[in-house]
């Protein structure tokens, strides 16, 4: 999957939250929020196997929050 493609999926994971019988939406800005702090996430909690065995994956995560924050 691209950097852009998994940016727009965890963007759109938050912008639709799905509850057990209904579908909130969360604004634009505040679902963009959610998955920046997701990716943030990621990388912090993963830095060391990220950077040290697979540096591409930290890229690529590197890259998603880039296209986040493009959206």
């Amino acid at each position: 999957m691209t950097s852009k493609a998994k940016a727009k999926e965890l963007f759109e994971k938050f912008y639709l939250v799905r509850e057990i019988n209904e579908v909130c939406m969360l604004s634009n800005y505040s679902a963009k929020q959610c998955a920046l702090i997701a990716v943030n996430e990621i990388l912090a909690s993963h830095y060391k196997v990220l950077t040290g065995i697979h540096p591409t994956t930290y890229d690529y995560f590197i890259e998603v929050k880039k296209e986040i924050e493009k959206l």
